[in-house]
């Protein structure tokens, strides 16, 4: 029988970090001991999380004992991350790298935005897709807690008609919106390519901007076919996985209905010709990236 897999978590007292201790509680997931690091002091002083209804005490990650881990998962800052790796890696254990900054990482988790639409589109292969592109709204919980925290002052600050500061993002974002340069949308896009594997379409192109939702993504997502595709197809496809739900109006979903839900929601498929159709798309993607890390470390147990 393989046991159970003792891990590590760096990062542990962000947004993702607390996504990854909540999939990993809810799936039943086999860990052993769990240790919960951060990457900067201040974080770790005093600073506890709650898994499986046990608070653990968070650790600096700079001076832990990496050998006592056979899986790392690496959620720190860019800055920090391939430091971090190395002295994980020196002692043996395998990293799940989150922050995409690790050449060498046992494994790359993709942006919580790409694993989303791959998990919409896989069904979809069978139907031979030559072209996919969306565009759309990501929230700031994209950007970690600070990000939430920048937007809710932000926003306090506007009705108080006080000085609105940023640190997080270029411009003020609440009651606004900001595009992400067209590298960004590559770099989602390539990760949906890589997750997608030799079947994924052609051409792949993501457009996003940041808006001011805290949580929850909305894209609108326009697939091309090589032959003549009706609607009904698409939905027979969708509706082998129980992680997608269809709703026949957009209406009736909003991206707030998804924030902390491993489901996402389609609605409204259009068709605009026989080879083109166009659907609406809704998910968490922080809880996405969670799902993802998951599926990683269950290859790394399973592989053990």
């Amino acid at each position: 029988m393989t046991p159970p897999l003792d891990m590590a978590l760096i990062g542990a007292t962000g947004l993702m970090g607390e996504a990854i201790l909540d999939v990993l509680a809810e799936a039943g997931f086999p860990v052993g001991r769990l240790y919960a690091l951060a990457s900067q002091t201040s974080e770790a002083e005093g600073a506890t999380v709650t898994f499986r209804r046990r608070e653990l005490a968070v650790e600096e990650a700079e001076g832990f004992d990496f050998s006592k881990v056979r899986v790392v998962i690496l959620a720190a800052p860019i800055v920090a991350a391939p430091h971090l790796a190395r002295l994980a890696q020196s002692a043996g254990a395998q990293v799940i790298d989150l922050s995409r900054a690790v050449d060498n990482a046992a494994f790359t988790a993709a942006d919580g935005i790409a694993v989303g639409l791959s998990t919409v589109l896989q069904p979809l292969l069978a139907l031979s897709p030559t072209a996919v592109e969306a565009t759309g709204m990501v929230p700031v919980s994209c950007r970690g807690r600070k990000a939430l925290a920048e937007l809710a002052d932000q926003t306090t600050a506007l009705f108080n008609q006080q000085d609105i500061e940023h640190t997080v993002f270029s411009r003020r974002l609440a009651f606004n919106v900001l595009p992400q340069t067209d590298e960004q949308g590559a770099a989602v896009a390539a990760d949906l390519s890589r997750l997608l594997g030799e079947e994924a379409p052609a051409t792949v192109q993501v457009g996003l901007t940041v808006v001011p939702v805290f949580f929850g993504a909305t894209l609108r997502l326009t697939l091309t076919f090589a032959h003549p595709t009706a609607p009904d197809a698409l939905l027979a496809a969708w509706q082998q996985s129980e992680l997608l739900q269809y709703l026949a109006s957009p209406a009736l979903s909003s991206a707030s209905d998804c924030a902390g839900q491993a489901r996402i929601t389609l609605s409204g498929v259009s068709e605009i010709s026989p080879h083109r159709l166009a659907v609406w798309v809704q998910f968490d993607p922080v809880r996405q990236a969670a799902l993802h890390v998951l599926r990683l470390a269950a290859r790394v147990w399973a592989e053990s």
